[in-house]
Formats: structure tokens, C-alpha cells, sequence
């Protein structure tokens, strides 16, 4: 007990000493004060009390609702312009030619689609910086998430600048090969090759968190439908559908995929506070077993020779008690000087 006071009464001085520290530096006189040592911040800008990165991942389910309503009214907009782009034009001054479907509905998506591929690039980096000291990670699975949110900042940078169309004109233009419509074949394939791999990893490190996989399936569902408007093997003959599903299948496809890479976010943030419970892995559960098993087996032994001990029979083969054994050096000194006392 005096020992937890005496530890207790050390810790209250370290702690008044570091007030009386902090009050020095932020409360002492302008007199006192030395040139070029002043503080110039309080202490609520230290660094413990910033907000961490991962304060900006969202935590209620709601939240992503409204982030993925967002996007689908945004959507829905431009969609509805592009759908009356004939009705609205005479609003406009005469003499001016502006095809609402291009200028407004093409750029809103794309735009739209460029800020949310933007958020999945910050996601995707979060979660390869906490999956990363994952202990039982040993294949390196976590580098998928650099590979996701290096990939979404140039699809972000493409959405706006188009480059996909310009390079696939250019080399059916120098090769003479023209792949698909459009020459859409040269995007297309690289798109299905590098798309396909990055998915399949993606879908298996997601997979502990259901709500995840099923909007990276969703997403991949979207950029498969895409793909395939791409290459022109549709049954779809009117012009205005054709260029709704153009342009809203791609824009699906970045929702689901932001949906999925904020709700991996939240799992792992949730996963390392220690708030998501899990099954141990079948060896864990084995090692555990037999480690018990070999435990009681010990304690049972140890009963049995204790029992054993205890109703050992006194026939001389073992003392009845310590005092039975022969006396040291020491000891047969002390008793030759207590006789020495009690003779005297």
C-alpha cells in the first residue's frame, strides 16, 4: 500500500511539473518574455489535439446515402437536360449553337465523376496505409489499395481531358488497325485487361466486409455493361437511350465503387480500434486446444502426485517430518551455545 502512495505521489508531481511548464510557456509576463521565444499558438495547436485522417472517413451508414444520392441527383440532372435539350434551347439568345446534351449533360458526369473517383483515391490510400501493419498479412494482399488509388487519380484526370478517345484515334490512325467502333477496341482491351486483374484483388481482400463486396460487384457489373455499349453489340437502335446508358452506366459504376471503397474504409477503421469482432482461423483454434488439453493434463498429474504424497505411508522409507535430517555446521553451533546459556 505505501508503495502504490508513494508511486501515486510521484506521478502527481510529474504532472504538476509539466503543468507549471506549460503555464510558464503560455502564461508568463511580456517582460519575462525573450525576443524571437515567444509562442505565437496556444496550446490547442499542439498536434495531439489535430484531427487524424481517419476522423474524415464516415461512420453512420446514412452518410454514405447522401454522398451516393449526391452523385445519382447530379445525374439525374444532367440526364433530364439532355432529354429536353430541344424544348430549352430556345431560351438561349438566337444565333447561338449549344447542344445541351454535349456542354452541359457530357461535362456535368464528367465532372461529377472526376470528384468522386478523386474521394475513392483518397479512400483507397487510407486504407493501404492501416492494411498495411496488418500482422497476418503475410502475401501482401494490402498493395492492392495503392494499386486502386493510383489508378483512380488518372481516371479522375481522364474523365475530364477524355484522353482515351484522342490515343485509340491516334494509333487506328497510325497502325490502320480500327479495333471496334470508333476505334474503341485500343482503350478497351487494356481497360478489360488491367480492370479484370485489379477487380479480382480487389474483390478478394474486400471480402470480409459484405456491404463492400456487393458495391465492387455493382461497380464491376456497371464497367462490364459499359464496355460492351463500347464495342456496339447492342440491341438498342434509339439514338437517345443509346446515349443515356453511355452516360449514366459509367457514372453508376464510380458511385458503387466510391460506396465501396468508403464503406472498406470504415471496416478498417472500425477493424483496428478493436470493434469488429472475428472468428479465430482454424489453427489458432487447434494450437488453443491442445494447449489446454496438455494443461489440464499437468494439473491432473500434479493432483495425483500430491495425493500420492499425502497418503504416503510412515514405514522409514521416506522422514515423517524436515526435523528428521541431520543437522548442519551452523545449527550444531547455535545449540551448543544455547546449552552453554541454559547451564549458566
Amino acid at each position: 500500500m505505501a508503495r502504490n502512495n508513494a508511486r501515486i505521489g510521484r506521478l502527481r508531481r510529474v504532472l504538476n511539473e509539466d503543468q507549471s511548464s506549460m503555464g510558464k510557456a503560455y502564461n508568463s509576463q511580456e517582460s519575462d518574455r525573450v525576443p524571437g521565444d515567444t509562442p505565437r499558438y496556444g496550446a490547442g495547436a499542439n498536434i495531439e489535439n489535430h484531427p487524424q485522417i481517419t476522423d474524415y472517413i464516415p461512420r453512420r451508414i446514412r452518410i454514405f446515402g447522401l454522398l451516393f444520392f449526391s452523385g445519382a441527383t447530379l445525374g439525374i440532372l444532367a440526364e433530364v437536360v439532355a432529354h429536353h435539350s430541344v424544348s430549352l434551347s430556345p431560351l438561349f439568345p438566337q444565333g447561338t449553337e449549344l447542344d445541351l446534351a454535349e456542354v452541359f449533360s457530357a461535362r456535368l458526369i464528367a465532372w461529377t465523376s472526376a470528384v468522386a473517383l478523386l474521394i475513392t483515391a483518397a479512400c483507397a490510400r487510407i486504407v493501404f496505409l492501416l492494411k498495411r501493419h496488418r500482422i497476418d498479412d503475410l502475401k501482401g494482399r494490402y498493395r492492392v489499395w495503392r494499386t486502386v488509388s493510383w489508378l483512380s487519380v488518372l481516371l479522375s484526370a481522364n474523365c475530364v481531358m477524355a484522353v482515351h478517345s484522342v490515343l485509340s484515334g491516334m494509333l487506328g490512325h497510325a497502325t490502320g488497325w480500327h479495333l471496334l467502333k470508333n476505334d474503341a477496341g485500343w482503350w478497351l482491351l487494356p481497360q478489360l485487361a488491367i480492370g479484370s486483374y485489379v477487380f479480382a484483388r480487389l474483390l478478394r481482400d474486400a471480402s470480409e466486409c459484405r456491404a463492400a463486396l456487393t458495391s465492387f460487384l455493382l461497380a464491376a457489373g456497371s464497367f462490364i455493361a459499359t464496355s460492351v455499349l463500347a464495342t456496339g453489340w447492342t440491341p438498342i437502335t434509339n439514338e437517345l437511350w443509346m446515349g443515356t446508358l453511355t452516360r449514366t452506366l459509367p457514372l453508376s459504376g464510380v458511385l458503387f465503387l466510391l460506396t465501396g471503397c468508403l464503406l472498406s474504409a470504415r471496416y478498417v477503421v472500425l477493424d483496428v480500434q478493436g470493434l469488429i469482432e472475428h472468428d479465430a482461423p482454424d489453427r489458432i483454434t487447434q494450437l488453443a486446444t491442445s494447449s489446454h488439453e496438455s494443461i489440464r493434463e499437468v494439473e491432473i498429474q500434479d493432483s495425483h502426485d500430491e495425493e500420492a504424497t499425502e497418503s504416503a505411508w510412515i514405514d522409514g522409507s521416506q522422514p515423517e517430518d524436515e526435523y528428521d535430517r541431520p543437522l548442519t555446521k551452523a545449527e550444531r553451533k547455535r545449540l551448543r551455545k544455547q546449552q552453554r546459556h541454559r547451564a549458566a
